[in-house]
């Protein structure tokens, strides 16, 4: 309520179990500042921030989950302060109208749903773990990963890339192999630019999807959508 308040200040580690209605969730109001000053390991925790909210975790090493319980949800005018992060792991990284995230050691985004858009700023270090991981840019924003390898191996339908907007732009030029597999069953990913979005994967040669056929790949430009796979020499779909 107004005007409470929770001491956490001894708090090291959370370890919550991974399911939609057993979790750890921390919701932070709005115009205001918090910490976990001593938390290192977060996992399968969410953390919700209203607008003009900070929250500092100056010892916050890892954030991690299964099922992608974990989950970042930032507002306009919100600040993530984590000086020390490296992973944010089986996630989901959202706004409902901007924020930034200050974790210039986080390199590692595997499995995790970022959607980036207007007014959300990332300030981190060079994204180069994504296998798994969903991007979904719009309204003018840029996002770009470092990551030469990528595999997808999760048997959910899903969008894996989707690119929105005039300025919009997925940087993943520094993929040379893609990999679709499927853990088990029969899945469809797709990638999708419309609306003169770009996602740029000029630097991919290779392309394959599951040796077992268990994956369906759509690749979909619509309304000046752009897909650049200009350095593209082989494509393995496997029937």
């Amino acid at each position: 309520e107004s005007g409470g308040q929770i001491d956490f200040s001894a708090l090291q580690t959370i370890n919550a179990n991974a399911t939609s209605d057993n979790r750890a969730r921390f919701v932070y109001e709005a115009n205001r500042a918090f910490d976990l000053p001593a938390l290192v390991s977060a996992r399968n925790t969410q953390f919700v921030l209203d607008s003009n909210t900070t929250l500092d975790l100056p010892e916050l090493f890892s954030a991690s989950a299964s099922g992608n319980v974990g989950r970042w949800e930032l507002s306009a005018g919100s600040v993530v302060n984590a000086p020390k992060l490296t992973q944010i792991t089986s996630s989901t990284i959202e706004s409902s109208g901007g924020g930034t995230i200050n974790a210039p050691l986080l390199t590692d985004l595997t499995n995790t749903k970022l959607t980036v858009t207007p007014g959300v700023t990332l300030n981190t270090g060079s994204i180069n773990a994504i296998d798994d991981a969903r991007f979904d840019v719009s309204g003018g924003a840029s996002f770009a990963s470092s990551a030469t390898t990528i595999t997808h191996t999760t048997f959910i339908t899903e969008t894996l890339y989707n690119v929105s907007g005039s300025g919009s732009l997925l940087d993943l030029s520094a993929a040379e192999d893609l990999l679709m597999t499927s853990t088990a069953g029969f899945a469809t990913k797709t990638i999708r630019a419309s609306s003169n979005g770009v996602i740029d994967f000029s630097g991919l040669q290779s392309l394959s999807t599951d040796p077992g056929g268990r994956v369906r790949l759509d690749i979909l430009v619509e309304s000046g959508g752009q897909i650049d796979f200009s350095a593209l020499q082989t494509i393995n779909a496997n029937a």
